[in-house]
């Protein structure tokens, strides 16, 4: 019989789900079916005809990092809402934080939002 995970909080840099399978934990970053303003690019879903119809569409200028945080402001922006659903995943990155590509998105991010 497998293993059942047990949800807990986790911090932004747990990465102890790549140790095992079916994992020791599984971490909970908050509720669901919540109203969010940005998304981890992990996974996100939208209707098809709900972006053409705004024009809304990744920017190819963020070849990886802060895709998903531009992304997530330009709905934002046109006045869409995004939101969380009570679906598991299983992300395997630890991240990249502070790398030369990390900095480059982070600068590119701040050049067109600001902040």
């Amino acid at each position: 019989m497998a293993r059942q995970a047990t949800p807990v909080a986790c911090q932004a840099n747990d990465v102890e789900l790549r140790q095992a399978w079916p994992p020791k934990r599984v971490c909970a970053y908050g509720p669901s079916r919540q109203e969010v303003k940005l998304l981890d690019g992990l996974f996100l879903a939208a209707h098809s005809d709900t972006l053409h119809t705004h024009g809304l569409q990744f920017d190819a200028c963020f070849d990886f990092h802060f895709y998903d945080m531009d992304f997530c402001r330009q709905a934002e922006a046109i006045g869409l809402r995004m939101g969380t659903w009570p679906i598991a995943l299983m992300h395997e990155s630890g991240g990249n934080f502070a790398s030369p590509a990390w900095r480059q998105g982070y600068e590119r991010y701040l050049g067109k939002w600001g902040e």
